[in-house]
């Protein structure tokens, strides 16, 4: 009974052989229903993922940068009457935040002693003169009654009164010199400043005894007015060189325009900001000292350059460009971030620059581009 049992499979086994070698066979004599196998290199890599793109078209552009600052003044000028007395008259314009011009009197001491003193110096002068055109007559008369007994002879000096003559050229240039000093003092008696100006403060009044060199308020001229502006060391390197660029000041009344004149010496410690001071173009403004602004000075014009949407800029400040479906990073040097867009310097961008954030993108991907927009 085994041994028909074992003869029984072992028939099995050989019919199933024999049925796989058939249908195998029929398998490589129906060439229509074979299936070739895929390859990369036959059918293409397909894309890894789909990517927007936009082309920018190439522009001038001036670098701008928007900061804020106050307006200060450079320095403030004490006022200090040089000469002594008391005041018998005060400006209106004399009194903290009072304007004045230049050449103005803005208070009067009394100028009585000063004028007794230009009296006395026009007197001595008078004496000087007087002295003089004596000693010229006994000249004259001593040369004559010399020549008279020596005919043809050379005068001494002495008989021609040389030295004094020379002592009373010397008391007359001394008299003058009196006269101007005291005309000098009645003049300081009205108290005046050379510039145009506005009073920080005083505290002058009519009454008041005055001594010389006494300071009695401050003042500051109108052309001293100028534009603190800090700013980072982003903006500074933005706008290199600073000094000499143009700035806009907003005011309530338009925009005035200015101009950089230095940068500070180092950085604020705490915020690690430099200052630039802009002199303003033009005096009429209503700018105090205190006054926050805006400012926007301009910088480098850059030509050719691309503005690019923000959506564009990838790590390190790079870019994805597509050139015939694959992924190339290109370096950018932004110059300016604007509210339009990142300002760069132009450069060749293929098929486009690929438009938001990629983070699982590489360089050498292949991509399938969406849509090409100009911007």
């Amino acid at each position: 009974m085994k041994r028909i049992f074992g003869v029984t499979q072992i028939v099995v086994i050989l019919l199933l052989v024999v049925v796989a070698t058939l249908v195998a066979c029929r398998g490589r004599s129906d060439p229509e229903d074979a299936m070739p196998p895929l390859s990369i290199s036959s059918a293409g890599a397909p894309p890894k993922v789909t990517v927007a793109v936009v082309r920018p078209n190439s522009v001038g552009a001036t670098i701008e940068v928007d900061a804020t600052g106050t307006i200060n003044y450079r320095s403030a000028v004490d006022i200090v009457p040089q000469v002594g007395g008391r005041v018998i008259w005060v400006a209106e314009s004399l009194r903290a935040g009072g304007e004045f011009k230049a050449d103005q009197t803005l208070f009067q001491l009394d100028p009585i002693d000063a004028k007794l003193g230009v009296e006395q110096a026009k007197a001595d002068l008078a004496v000087a003169l007087a002295d003089m055109n004596l000693t010229e007559a006994e000249r004259n008369a001593s040369t004559e009654n010399y020549l008279m007994l020596n005919p043809g002879a050379e005068v001494p000096e002495l008989i021609a009164r040389e030295p004094q003559l020379r002592r009373s050229q010397a008391a007359i240039d001394r008299a003058k010199a009196r006269l101007r000093s005291a005309e000098l003092t009645l003049r300081r008696t009205e108290f005046r400043l050379p510039f145009d100006g506005r009073v920080v403060n005083t505290n002058v009044s009519k009454g008041q005894l005055l001594n010389p060199n006494q300071p009695v308020g401050q003042v500051y001229a109108l052309e001293e007015i100028e534009a603190s502006i800090p700013i980072s060391t982003y903006d500074l390197e933005a706008l290199q060189p600073a000094i000499g660029r143009g700035a806009l000041i907003q005011t309530t009344n338009g925009a005035i325009q200015a101009t950089i004149e230095r940068q500070s010496a180092e950085l604020n410690t705490r915020t690690r900001t430099t200052t630039l001071y802009a002199r303003l173009e033009s005096e009429d403004h209503e700018f105090a000292p205190g006054n926050f602004i805006e400012v926007r000075i301009f910088g480098r014009h850059i030509d050719p350059a691309f503005v690019l949407p923000e959506t564009t800029e990838q790590a390190k400040s790079t870019v994805w460009l597509v050139k015939e479906g694959v992924i190339i990073k290109q370096p950018i040097n932004i110059h300016d971030r604007r509210e339009d867009g990142l300002l760069v310097d132009a450069f060749e961008y293929f098929d486009g620059i690929v438009s938001g954030s990629m983070p699982n993108l590489e360089e050498g991907d292949i991509v399938r581009v969406a849509d090409m927009n100009r911007s």
